[in-house]
């Protein structure tokens, strides 16, 4: 009722001035205003649009050139270098370890290395003894340093050994296929048995994969990949 009125006055009055149009009333929307402040790194709650994550995909710990055979005995990988009848000869693929040839630095051979006593010592028994008996004691033949002539020593009777130069360059490819990495797949030098240019020197594969004839003393830390023959 007081709207009507109102009106009338409106009317009379828009009358008088020589207007005659009544405004329409109208009821306003209320304002839409921004967000103060946006939202970032949402997802969708819809499986499909969910994104995943894909594993981290880590390098193999050896780069082998090649078609090589590897098992798995005793906890580790092993690279197959030779196969007679149902025996195999076999490497490390990776460095187990590093320590030294020889505890001090003196004139030595294989036979009396420190290495050779851990390898088929601690590092021997650490196999179980199921393990120990597909191990194959052999006949390892110690030659001269082909390169300087260094005497090799005592041929030896090992159940576990490091290659020799001869073998280090015999069964594999290349340089590449003799380079080996750590557990921390880093690539690091590896001894062999062979002496280097002199007694205090022992042979050794370095980073690369060559074969380093005059070798490193003694008493340095170097990498260790044990090689031995099994029964499969």
């Amino acid at each position: 009722m007081k709207k009507t009125i109102l009106l009338i006055a409106v009317a009379v009055l828009l009358t008088a001035c020589g207007k005659t149009e009544i405004p329409e009333l109208t009821t306003a929307s209320p304002a839409v205003t921004e967000p103060l402040f946006e939202i970032t790194g949402t997802q969708s709650a819809t499986a499909a649009e969910q994104s995943t994550t894909s594993p981290t995909v880590t390098e193999p710990p050896s780069e082998i050139t090649g078609t090589y055979e590897i098992i798995q005995f005793g906890g580790y990988s092993w690279l197959v270098l030779e196969k007679s009848d149902s025996a195999a000869l076999v490497l490390s693929l990776e460095i187990i370890e590093e320590r030294e040839y020889h505890l001090t630095l003196e004139e030595i051979t294989w036979e009396h290395s420190a290495i050779r006593q851990y390898l088929n010592g601690e590092f021997y028994n650490s196999f179980s003894s199921e393990d120990q008996n597909r191990i194959i004691s052999t006949n390892i033949v110690n030659n001269n340093n082909p390169e300087y002539d260094t005497v090799g020593g005592s041929n030896t009777n090992d159940n576990i050994f490091l290659l020799s130069i001869d073998e280090a360059n015999n069964y594999f490819t290349d340089d590449s296929a003799r380079i080996a990495k750590n557990a921390y797949f880093a690539a690091r030098w590896w001894w062999l048995r062979s002496p280097g240019d002199s007694g205090f020197f022992a042979a050794f594969v370095n980073y690369s994969g060559g074969v380093n004839v005059g070798g490193s003393i003694v008493d340095d830390g170097g990498g260790v990949r044990p090689a031995m023959w099994i029964n499969l």
